[in-house]
């Protein structure tokens, strides 16, 4: 089997790691987790940091993962243009043929998930990998429109931050608890996010 997380990761925090460490202590057997980072998500018009950085700010945040196992992929930032998740997974599924592929979403992202591009024919290429974001009762299926057997939560710590409030936290000069120092030091040294 092979994990796919894909995202903004502008920055990636404590929370990702937490996904990241979450998956591997679920599925120590699987081959890989690919991190795909995208250029532009469908839902946003910008990234505040650029793909180099980010690629950066990655490789510091999975430092401590297998590198044969944990695996940055560049295929989507460095596309160029908005990332379907239909575009990257059919692309994956030609690549890796043999193997099962499990999609790692967020709950706020399985609910909203019957209107991504496409997620009928999303749902038979992959299974869901649902990890926590907030404090809330998990769906069933009638209410997020996804077929039970689909789903599998993970049983992460929720890490109640995100990026765009660590963008912030940086711009006010005030360092987030939940960015790791090793990436706080990078976007320090690069002078990021400071305006």
């Amino acid at each position: 089997m092979i994990g796919i997380f894909g995202g903004s990761f502008d920055p990636p925090h404590t929370g990702h790691l937490e996904i990241i460490q979450k998956f591997w202590g679920k599925f120590p057997k699987a081959k890989s987790l690919l991190i795909i980072p995208n250029h532009i998500s469908p839902l946003k018009d910008r990234k505040s940091a650029n793909k180099a950085d980010i690629l950066e700010m990655l490789q510091i945040l999975i430092s401590s993962f297998d590198p044969q196992k944990t695996i940055i992929r560049k295929d989507e930032i460095e596309k160029g243009n908005i990332s379907y998740t239909i575009d990257t997974l059919t692309s994956l599924k030609k690549e890796f043929a043999d193997e099962e592929l499990f999609l790692l979403i967020g709950e706020d992202h399985l609910r909203s998930f019957h209107l991504w591009k496409d997620y009928t024919e999303i749902l038979t290429m992959v299974r869901l990998c649902v990890y926590k974001r907030k404090l809330q009762k998990k769906l069933n299926s009638a209410k997020n429109h996804t077929p039970t057997e689909k789903i599998i939560y993970m049983d992460n710590q929720i890490i109640p931050v995100s990026s765009s409030e660590i963008r912030e936290d940086l711009r006010n000069g005030t360092r987030n608890k939940y960015l790791p120092s090793g990436i706080c030091n990078y976007i320090t040294g690069k002078g990021l996010y400071s305006s």
